[in-house]
């Protein structure tokens, strides 16, 4: 049943404004859980094609947030890279 976008926009209009928030929250929870979906969909393949044996995850913004970065003594990186280039 294909719906039309200003047969949605009234159906939308005519929610309490709650509904329309809790509304919002799943679609935005469905399109993260597709997200993933597609994201493993894709290691999947690279897995079966014997390209990738570990996918690493990464920090999520929290725990990136959290992390103390780690002070690295003698000169700066780029001071490094430009003297070795020369």
């Amino acid at each position: 049943m294909a719906v039309s976008r200003a047969d949605l926009e009234a159906l939308v209009r005519a929610w309490p404004e709650t509904d329309v928030a809790a509304a919002g929250e799943a679609l935005r929870s469905l399109i993260a859980r597709d997200r993933e979906a597609a994201r493993e969909r894709r290691r999947q393949k690279l897995r079966d094609a014997g390209l990738l044996a570990h996918a690493a995850t990464g920090l999520s913004s929290e725990e990136f947030r959290s992390t103390t970065p780690v002070e690295i003594k003698g000169e700066p990186l780029s001071e490094t890279v430009i003297r070795d280039r020369r």
